[in-house]
């Protein structure tokens, strides 16, 4: 088995629901573990169709949210922004303007800067991409995996 904690600390600790899971089968998963935690918000939370935002996160104008998200404390989302197919945010990331985050982890105190495209990806604590940056699974369909 694959020590997930290796390569982004504290990962099962955000995660504990993926103990027994392989790293490359998380984001199947991902949905579904969303829509169970987002029945359990608390009262910090705004929650309606699958969207669970937290009171202190700051959505501007023009944002396109698809369920399941979850939008953590602090966080911010930049104009244009567009969030689907299972989203995850720690506390306090940024994703800039114009960015697009498709069924992806992205940890506390990270920053997806303007113009970035994050798909079916696991982003640890405090990461920063610069502007205009691609992460995405595109190799997923191989029968031998590895992390990078």
């Amino acid at each position: 088995m694959t020590d997930i904690n290796f390569y982004i600390p504290g990962f099962l600790n955000e995660f504990p629901e993926f103990t027994n899971y392989q790293p490359w089968n998380f984001l199947p998963e991902l949905s579904s573990i969303l829509l169970q935690r987002i029945e359990k918000t608390d009262s910090n939370f705004d929650v309606k169709n699958g969207i669970a935002i937290h009171k202190t996160a700051i959505v501007e104008g023009n944002v396109t949210l698809k369920a399941p998200i979850i939008i953590g404390e602090n966080c911010f989302i930049g104009a244009h922004a567009y969030l689907r197919d299972g989203v995850f945010l720690g506390k306090s990331c940024t994703i800039g303007p114009c960015c697009e985050i498709k069924r992806s982890i992205i940890l506390n105190g990270s920053t997806i800067a303007h113009f970035n495209f994050i798909g079916d990806s696991i982003i640890g604590n405090r990461v920063n991409f610069e502007a205009g940056a691609i992460t995405a699974n595109h190799f997923n369909e191989k029968t031998i995996k590895t992390i990078l």
